[in-house]
């Protein structure tokens, strides 16, 4: 019984882990190429929902329909956001090979370059920890999808 559950908990090797181009959940690995596409898909999300932010700003007064406005800002940052820390996260498990060192460095990421976004000297500091944090997942090699 235990030769099983130590049989059960091994990782995963690194021949079993597949890429994954799911954007809803942490459950594999993402190339450099599939990076690039679900960057690519996230730039169009935005540029579709600032037409909708600018067709309801010209259309409908957002100080009267408050609520409305605030919603879709909600979904909309909330949605990329997600989409992309995930996708930063797989491509981070792509190149460093550990999961859980994926997901805590891609938080801590996001943790500094909001914090730096707030403060007034350092404000641009947070793009360009962006820009550099991007170029690093677009340039670098992966260890497992090959």
């Amino acid at each position: 019984m235990d030769n099983e559950n130590q049989i059960n908990e091994q990782p995963q090797q690194d021949s079993e882990v597949k890429e994954s181009f799911n954007l809803f959940k942490m459950d594999g690995a993402l190339s450099r190429s599939g990076f690039f596409i679900v960057f690519t898909i996230v730039l169009a999300y935005s540029i579709v929902f600032s037409f909708v932010f600018y067709y309801i700003y010209i259309n409908i007064n957002p100080m009267e329909h408050k609520i409305l406005y605030i919603t879709i800002l909600s979904i909309y940052g909330l949605s990329s956001i997600y989409i992309y820390g995930l996708s930063c996260a797989k491509r981070l498990y792509d190149i460093i090979g550990n999961k859980q060192k994926a997901i805590f460095y891609i938080v801590i990421a996001y943790i500094s370059i909001t914090a730096t976004s707030f403060i007034p000297g350092i404000k641009y500091l947070g793009s360009a920890l962006s820009l550099l944090l991007v170029g690093i997942l677009f340039l670098k090699r992966g260890k497992l999808i090959k």
